[in-house]
């Protein structure tokens, strides 16, 4: 017990967070103040003339800046990309306020939805910077973060007219990028129901490398806590990317999204947009197609296409989830990559191989000789057999002599017989040289 006046180590504790949260506030404040500050006295920022007729269009008489700026529309949203005085880009939905009456929607209604996008914070998910709106035009605005990419939807497409293909390690990337976006939104309580290539946009990170972001949560709903989910019936999204049970109005949850997913990762594999939706069980055409969408991915990567089959399953219950298939991916792109390095080192030794075999044929031709040289070689050899054989017979019968005659000049024994060899010894040596 503090009986001295001062705080004990609990009131300080407490002092201390709540002097660190009021911080951490302070300074979301001021973030936040700092991009509304980003955010205002917003231009339309349109793509070039070259740009816009690459595109197969003409260039609008009238309005040609807000024209040419336009993103796209869908439902009672159009998206332009707008810029601030600073030349930042930012993607802005535009909301009309009198077409939102006619959906039933209401202004509470978008607002909740952007204090909810305001709320997402993840590398792989699109911000919702601010809301405003703009009383003239009786529009509310959404600005969101620019990603300069494009979508993966284009990207495919891209890779297509030039006879090309999502690479795996590339493919397995984004999808882990997506299974960490969806985890994470999942993981707060939301449903974003239209998860679709489209809505998967591309930005450059540290290095160059892809990061993909999710975006488009204008149909999203919050889930409650309580198990992670909430069931819906409203069949909000694209329908191609429907899951079973919500092309047949019934409850659906996050599953929902990873089949989604499961059409996003087969897109890739066969770098094909979907041309219609794969729950149909009754459809023959339909069976057809989604089981060649299987083959195919099977036969890039096993793994992946059962992992596809998995995501696809018409049984939500038996459908990966997004963590589940984050842990799956990255556990294949450890194998490929391991694979990847074994054969790299293989290659090396066989670079290794190929050196040192040319090294070999090289030192070989340097000493290959000429025919003449070949008969000169030969006959030296012979010669020199032939010699040291008559050396050794002439030595044998030298030291094999029992009766030496008696002459001053040698004597007899050993001097003797050393004196008969100089002949042998003399004439060698000549013969040799020669």
């Amino acid at each position: 017990m503090c009986v001295d006046g001062s705080d004990g180590p609990a009131k300080q504790a407490e002092k201390k967070c709540y002097e660190d949260w009021q911080s951490e506030r302070d300074k979301l404040d001021a973030h936040q103040a700092e991009r509304d500050k980003c955010c205002e006295k917003l231009d339309y920022a349109p793509v070039t003339k070259e740009e816009w007729e690459s595109k197969g269009h003409q260039v609008p008489k009238r309005d040609p800046e807000k024209k040419m700026a336009k993103l796209g529309q869908g439902g009672f949203m159009t998206a332009y990309r707008m810029r601030n005085a600073a030349g930042e880009l930012f993607a802005v939905k535009m909301v009309k306020t009198e077409e939102m009456s006619f959906q039933g929607i209401t202004r509470a209604d978008v607002e909740r939805e952007a204090r909810t996008l305001q709320q997402l914070k993840h590398k792989h998910v699109i911000r919702c910077l601010r809301m405003y709106e703009d009383e003239d035009e009786e529009v509310l605005g959404l600005v969101m973060e620019w990603a300069q990419g494009g979508s993966l939807a284009e990207l495919m497409k891209a890779r297509a007219e030039r006879g090309q293909n999502v690479g795996m390690a590339e493919l397995l990337d984004m999808s882990i990028q997506m299974a960490k976006a969806l985890d994470y939104v999942h993981g707060e309580g939301i449903l974003h129901r239209d998860v679709k290539a489209e809505n998967v946009l591309l930005a450059s990170a540290e290095g160059g490398a892809v990061c993909i972001k999710l975006a488009d949560f204008g149909v999203a709903a919050v889930l409650t806590h309580t198990a992670g989910t909430k069931s819906h019936t409203a069949g909000r999204g694209t329908e191609k990317y429907y899951s079973p049970e919500k092309a047949r109005s019934k409850a659906y949850g996050s599953k929902a999204d990873m089949w989604a997913v499961g059409c996003i990762i087969i897109e890739l594999a066969c770098c094909d947009l979907l041309t219609g939706a794969l729950w149909s069980v009754d459809d023959l055409e339909v069976q057809d197609r989604r089981n060649k969408y299987f083959a195919q991915v099977h036969e890039r990567e096993p793994v992946l296409g059962d992992i596809a089959k998995s995501l696809l399953d018409r049984d939500a219950t038996s459908r990966l989830s997004a963590s589940e298939l984050r842990v799956c991916l990255d556990k294949l792109k450890k194998r490929l990559e391991q694979h990847e390095e074994a054969a790299e080192e293989e290659r090396a030794r066989a670079r290794a191989r190929a050196v040192q075999e040319a090294e070999d044929a090289r030192v070989a031709r340097a000493l290959q000789v000429s025919p003449l040289h070949q008969l000169q070689h030969a006959t030296a050899t012979a010669a020199h057999s032939l010699l040291s054989t008559i050396a050794r017979v002439y030595l044998v019968s030298v030291f094999s002599l029992d009766y030496y005659p008696t002459c001053p000049l040698w004597g007899g024994g050993c001097l003797g017989r050393l004196l008969l060899l100089l002949p042998l010894l003399l004439g060698g040596s000549g013969i040799i040289a020669l």
